[in-house]
């Protein structure tokens, strides 16, 4: 799949304003962004983009569940505020801005939530929580999760189990033709995608 011919059709259809290619389409902003992650992950074919994207950018939390609850940090403030996807999506990148240090705040609250850090650092392994995002279709729907990891005392094996989500969905389906059957197709992204698109955000204006 070529990111380019999704952002082409989004900018055809108004949901990217950047003009740039390659190292000049690093000016969007966190719309342009967001539009630009939904189109890829969430469209099965280019020519769906400009009907997709604001149907998942409009989709409205639904259920609330685990470490979001009471979450207090920025991205706790961040997913609560939101009132749709797109919204939290667009706070997600704000928070995965790498900072001068190369750290972003996406990347210090995670941190926070680390568990079992010295057994997971002795065999090399980050214990850092992380962000998942998922993109379902033909029945729309989203969801924004968090993973800790959690160690599987007899086997002495890690895993990563949910520990918050946010799903967000509609009564919204994908058209007949792109239906695969009754089969519900799920893509996802972790946070180090969202810091990618992140870090080539020079946003004038939208900081």
């Amino acid at each position: 799949m070529s990111v380019q011919i999704f952002a082409r059709a989004a900018r055809e259809a108004k949901l990217i304003s950047q003009k740039g290619r390659g190292r000049g389409a690093a000016h969007m902003s966190l719309r342009d962004s967001a539009n630009l992650l939904i189109a890829v992950n969430g469209s099965p074919l280019a020519k769906e983009v400009s009907r997709l994207v604001p149907l998942f950018r409009d989709l409205e939390p639904t259920v609330r569940g685990g470490s979001f609850l009471g979450r207090n940090d920025e991205i706790g403030d961040a997913l609560a505020s939101a009132t749709t996807f797109g919204d939290a999506l667009e706070a997600l990148l704000r928070l995965s801005r790498p900072g001068i240090n190369g750290e972003s705040i996406m990347d210090m609250c995670l941190r926070k939530d680390a568990t079992h850090r010295v057994w997971a650092e002795n065999r090399g392994i980050d214990p850092s929580a992380y962000v998942e995002l998922e993109f379902g279709q033909p029945y729309i729907e989203a969801s924004i999760k968090i993973l800790n990891l959690k160690l599987d005392e007899s086997r002495k094996q890690e895993m990563w189990t949910e520990a918050g989500v946010v799903i967000y969905t509609s009564y919204y389906e994908a058209p007949k033709r792109l239906r695969p059957a009754d089969r519900q197709i799920r893509t996802s992204i972790t946070q180090e995608t969202l810091t990618r698109v992140a870090g080539l955000e020079l946003i004038d204006g939208n900081r």
